[in-house]
């Protein structure tokens, strides 16, 4: 991960049913230790441009369920990024590789914790505005074409637009439980 080419499609409606079948292979592998599995990232927002990568977002009981979770999912074909925990201690982070670019990436939390539900707030929140998903669209492009050979620096230009979408969602959610 890092210095990798960034590319941009356009939506693919195979992408959810992609995703189905990837589940399905994760529950059969280590369906014991798993609360939810959910579809993350911009293939689970329809019609906006997206890296043609499946990211799904586990959330498991305990993190420490983790290490019987890896070598099951070695066995499906997921490389564990360990050298991630450093950086970010309450995340395991896998990719699976196909025809040699990285296809899935899977993001293993602790169900119910804050970084848990930013994705699925996230998500949610561009699915129900369409506007601003195609305002983060924008921010996608103009970020890819700043640094289309890095995807780290790729990342990092978006996240303050995320992190604005976040707060609306976070408040938009606080507004309809009062």
């Amino acid at each position: 991960m890092g210095k990798e080419k960034v590319e941009l499609v356009e939506y693919d409606p195979s992408w959810p049913e992609k995703f189905q079948r990837e589940k399905k292979k994760i529950m059969e592998a280590i369906g014991k230790y798993v609360v939810t599995i959910d579809h993350i990232g911009s293939t689970a927002i329809p019609f906006i441009i997206a890296k043609p990568v499946i990211d799904i977002q586990i959330g498991v009981k305990t993190l420490r369920d983790a290490v019987h979770c890896i070598p099951k999912l070695e066995k499906l074909g997921y490389e564990y990024l360990a050298s991630i925990e450093s950086l970010e201690p309450n995340r395991r982070l896998f990719r699976k590789p196909a025809e040699g670019k990285k296809k899935y990436l899977l993001h293993m939390w602790e169900h119910q914790t804050e970084e848990w539900e930013n994705f699925l707030l996230f998500r949610d929140y561009l699915r129900e505005h369409t506007e601003t998903a195609k305002e983060y669209e924008f921010v996608k492009k103009h970020m890819a074409k700043r640094f289309p050979e890095n995807e780290v620096a790729y990342s990092i230009g978006k996240e303050g637009f995320i992190q604005v979408i976040l707060q609306r969602a976070k408040k938009e959610k606080k507004e309809k439980l009062a």
